[in-house]
């Protein structure tokens, strides 16, 4: 039967050890349906972080979605494109084929200099400069269905079938340093300062120590189908490569009490990777302020034709009143600047008729001929945020003797 090999999560660095755990980091891996991410609380999940090109599906080869992450990008592995995709960590620049032409890419790793990979198919491991150049694709050849790949401590480690492997990154002899009992394929890896951790297809997480000895290959159990392993501090994670996906957790010492950190996250996760990297929500966006004036409560005075009315500006800013020369008017205030605005406010503004020109003295014959008149005012207002509105409003002036 034909053994689809799956792959892999990151391996950090050492160094990456060292630093805080769960509050302050974030972890990144990949599915069906797009480069997922979400910090260690669960929190801030964005199931399609990166989602898949419009030429074709994200991923589409079962348990074959390595993830890895340094301090400026994230990289993942799509067979379905035979290539490995970058994107930076804040979500921009998004390269579905940075590197290309691979065949079956499963899992990858980083270090400060270069990028590793897995290809399943082509039965190697490749190195590239983490600006993609200097390919080198046969690195280390000639294993039978290569899937996690980790770097650390000078050695390039890697899972294939049911062993664990090594090779110097400045050459050498591939070792492998542990066998399997053959119950199930390993796939993800992540190494520290002391141990190595593999995953894959069983029912626990296993560890050893760097050169092979003192395995333990139950050092997580209660677990189904780690395909892919990440560690932050003194946290380890994973993904469950079934459907629902579960991306878990738990301590690297004491009880190893398992937590599910995103449940449903995208059919079939596999690879994973942790970093430093706090995912804060998106600010808010800036409030919608008005800029529409509203006129409020006209009134008539009793004992002459004046009319007062209300009117209420939305923001800060400054206004001014226009009308007819048979009109005068004035803004009952006691700010020290009548026409500016210190923010949302009203003002009384007071109208009546003129006086000592031909429109005010029609305007106070109309009034003594019928008793009231209709004039219009307009109220231009600039607004702090740089908008301009104008108001126009009808009103009477009645004349109460």
């Amino acid at each position: 039967m034909k053994v689809i090999a799956a792959s892999l999560a990151l391996a950090l660095v050492a160094a990456l050890a060292s630093l805080p755990g769960r509050a302050d980091a974030a972890l990144y891996w990949s599915s069906g349906s797009g480069l997922a991410r979400a910090n260690m609380d669960g929190s801030e999940f964005d199931g399609q972080f990166v989602p898949a090109a419009s030429t074709g599906p994200f991923v589409s080869y079962a348990g074959c979605q390595g993830v890895a992450v340094d301090s400026s990008h994230v990289y993942w592995a799509e067979p379905s494109r035979r290539s490995i995709g970058r994107v930076d960590l804040d979500g921009s620049g998004v390269e579905y084929d940075f590197l290309a032409g691979l065949e079956n890419p499963c899992g990858i790793a980083v270090d400060g200099t270069s990028i590793y990979w897995a290809e399943e198919e082509g039965g190697q491991i490749g190195r590239a400069d983490l600006d993609g150049g200097a390919v080198d694709r046969d690195f280390v050849d000639g294993i039978t269905n290569p899937c996690g790949v980790a770097v650390g401590n000078g050695y390039l480690y890697w899972t294939a079938e049911h062993y664990l492997a090594r090779v110097p990154l400045s050459g050498g002899i591939p070792e492998r340093i542990y066998e399997g009992n053959g119950t199930f394929y390993f796939c993800g890896v992540a190494v520290d300062s002391n141990h190595l951790y593999w995953g894959g297809f069983g029912e626990s997480i296993g560890r050893v120590e760097l050169d092979g000895s003192r395995p333990e290959p139950s050092f997580i159990t209660g677990v189904e189908r780690p395909c892919g392993i990440a560690l932050e501090g003194s946290r380890i994670y994973w993904t469950r490569n079934d459907l629902p996906g579960v991306v878990q957790g738990t301590d690297l010492e004491g009880s190893h009490v398992v937590e599910t950190i995103v449940d449903h996250p995208g059919g079939g996760p596999c690879g994973i990777a942790a970093d430093s990297t706090t995912v804060t929500p998106p600010p808010p966006p800036p409030p919608v302020l008005s800029h529409v004036i509203s006129f409020r409560g006209a009134r008539h005075g009793t004992h002459s034709p004046a009319t007062f009315i209300r009117i209420r500006f939305p923001q800060a800013g400054s206004f001014t009143v226009r009308t007819g020369p048979a009109i005068r008017w004035r803004v009952l205030s006691h700010a020290p600047a009548p026409l500016t605005l210190s923010g949302p406010e009203e003002r009384l503004l007071e109208l009546w008729p003129g006086a000592g020109n031909r429109a005010a003295k029609a305007l106070r014959a109309r009034l003594r001929r019928t008793g009231k008149a209709q004039v219009r005012i307009g109220v231009d207002f600039s607004a702090q945020d740089g908008a301009i509105s104008t108001k126009r409003k009808w009103l009477f002036l009645v004349d109460p003797r």
